[in-house]
């Protein structure tokens, strides 16, 4: 990490302005932010909100004492009461927690320069009913958006490798979100308590879909695991108490424990011939199965060969393994 040799509120003058609007970023930036240089003299951090703490809109300005402006630092506008912020384009990096808590933004533009958004950095923003994602971002850290209760959709752009464990935890009015073909994790929790979420299209790329991942979408009715995946995780779908219909691919070895746990609308399930494990209790308090085919039903420690008692068994929730 860079050292920052000072620390000064952003004058006019940082600034070529014409007709009162900065040449440079084309918008007039707001007055008052907390900017420091680095010791290399580089580059120039935000760090809070300085005295704009009246400020309603936030610009970020591009360049500060001569050096791009490139990072929003890590807590600089938590739990600010402004309700839009405007990133100029020469900034790559979102720290974290740096909008964590700002229940008043509604809406936020983030440019194509931006690379990373990190740990935090939205979580809790209560009033944030959508953002737009620009195809520059690679990462999505964890808990990037946790909490954003109002965000209705929101779109993941393809350059995206992990989706960071509780990313959307509790964004309870998400309905629609879809996952590019870069993604190959899911992180825990990912989508947990997502409520509203109805469908959700998992791309071939995916090989892990982690603990709790889509637990309490209570509101998902079907879901599509492609052929890349070899785990499901633990708890991943439990709680999805709509799910009726579920394809369970054959790259799958295990299935986690109780990671259908609750799906009390899911009547019938296929067992690939890849899986070799089901974790205890992995559909307990599936109540409505009543089929259970097992595609291969030899070696497994009990008795499987009916789809009926096979269904009975699996609510049991007792762990089972194939030899």
């Amino acid at each position: 990490e860079c050292k920052e040799k000072e620390t000064r509120v952003i004058p006019k003058s940082a600034h070529t302005m014409q007709n009162d609007v900065c040449t440079v970023c084309g918008a007039k930036p707001t007055e008052g932010l907390a900017i420091e240089v680095s010791e290399d003299g580089s580059h120039a951090i935000v760090v809070g909100i300085g005295s704009a703490e009246d400020a309603t809109e936030i610009i970020i300005p591009s360049v500060y004492q001569g050096v791009p402006v490139t990072i929003i630092g890590d807590n600089a506008f938590r739990n600010g009461h402004f309700t839009s912020v405007t990133i100029s384009n020469s900034v790559t990096t979102i720290g974290e927690r740096a909008f964590s808590g700002c229940s008043s933004l509604t809406s936020i533009t983030i440019p194509e320069s931006v690379t990373t958004i990190d740990y935090s950095a939205f979580s809790g923003c209560y009033s944030l009913t959508s953002i737009n994602i620009p195809d520059s971002v690679t990462t999505i850290g964890d808990h990037a958006f946790a909490y954003c209760s109002s965000l209705t959709s929101i779109t993941i752009p393809n350059g995206v490798t992990t989706i960071g464990g509780e990313a959307f935890r509790d964004c309870s009015s998400l309905k629609s979100i879809t996952i590019p073909d870069s993604v190959t994790t899911i992180g825990n929790y990912a989508f947990y308590g997502c409520s509203s979420l109805t469908s959700i299209t998992i791309p071939d790329s995916v090989t892990t879909i982690g603990y709790y991942a889509f637990s309490g979408c209570s509101s998902l009715t079907s879901i599509t695991i492609p052929e890349s995946v070899t785990t499901i995780g633990g708890s991943a779908f439990v709680g999805c108490s709509s799910l009726s219909n579920v394809t369970i691919p054959n790259s799958v070895t295990t299935i986690g424990k109780r990671a259908f746990f609750g799906c009390s609308s899911l009547t019938s399930v296929t067992i690939p011939d890849s899986v070799t494990e089901i974790g205890l209790q992995a559909f307990f308090y599936c109540n409505a199965l009543i089929r259970a085919k097992f595609e291969n039903p030899n070696g497994w420690s009990t008795n499987v060969s009916n789809p009926a008692e096979a269904a009975e068994i699996l609510k049991e929730g007792s762990g089972m393994s194939r030899r």
